[in-house]
């Protein structure tokens, strides 16, 4: 394939271009943009280590689509991890793609994976406006499906309990009584900005929101509105999508080679 063909189904379907937020990189960070250039090897990853560029390296990719760019903020000082990726990428012609928060809202993307994963069905797309006007669809309102009896809602602990099994993740913090049964969820497969209208989340008859961070302004709400908050780390939910994604593409471009470098969360949990 030409980098113009992956560089256009990523900006138009897979992780439209049109849903990044304000400040953030998208789209070719590094390397040769020249859209003719052949690309016949890929890796998939949630970020640019130096030792998912090492693999890149090792198995001759010339273009890595990664959820998290090389850089997040202006480089104020170079440090040595810096300078060793450098190293590294100069070492061979790759080109990295940057989805960044993009592709939470994408279809198949972060919010969709964990409401998949969840069991859950949606009711309606929790949309926030973009820097020039657009809909961005950042989350998921849904409603989770009780197998057992449909006529009876689930409790936030059959929720909490989903989300060890079905994500495999630890740490779970939350806020609510596990008795408590759950009507209709919010997930954001990101963090909670603010410019998500926490009021517009309970006028779409939610009472519990999932995300990726908590603070303490969400917490208040959650105490004032009685509402659940379940917050947990989305790095599994990550490369769980990253990873269709990769298969996703593997299926455009048969021709083509992918791979996928799975990083493991950096956070530790003491137990």
């Amino acid at each position: 394939m030409l980098l113009e063909e992956i560089n256009s189904i990523l900006e138009n379907h897979f992780s439209p271009k049109i849903y990044t937020v304000d400040g953030e990189e998208y789209g070719i960070q590094y390397g040769q943009s020249n859209m003719n250039k052949e690309i016949k090897k890929i890796l998939v990853t949630s970020d640019l280590t130096v030792e998912s560029i090492h693999y890149g390296l090792k198995n001759k990719v010339n273009l890595i689509i990664s959820r998290n760019g090389l850089i997040q903020e202006p480089i104020k000082s170079i440090d040595g991890t810096l300078i060793k990726k450098l190293g590294l990428l100069s070492k061979y012609p790759i080109s990295i793609f940057v989805l960044n928060s993009s592709f939470i809202a994408a279809e198949g993307g972060v919010s969709d994976t964990i409401m998949d994963l969840l069991h859950c069905e949606v009711d309606e797309i929790l949309n926030i406006q973009n820097r020039i006007g657009l809909k961005v669809p950042i989350g998921r309102i849904c409603h989770p499906i009780n197998y057992s009896d449909k006529n009876f809602e689930l409790s936030l602990e059959d929720i909490l309990r989903r989300i060890q099994k079905n994500l495999k993740v630890e740490g779970i913090t939350y806020f609510g009584q596990l008795d408590s049964r759950i009507k209709k969820i919010c997930i954001i497969g990101g963090e909670i900005s603010e410019i998500i209208s926490l009021q517009n989340i309970i006028k779409k008859g939610c009472n519990c929101i999932i995300s990726g961070t908590v603070n303490k302004k969400l917490i208040n709400f959650a105490r004032d509105f009685k509402v659940n908050i379940i917050q947990f780390s989305l790095h599994s939910s990550e490369n769980l999508a990253l990873r269709k994604l990769s298969n996703y593409l593997s299926l455009e471009f048969p021709y083509d080679q992918f791979f996928f470098y799975e990083i493991k969360d950096s956070v530790n949990f003491y137990k």
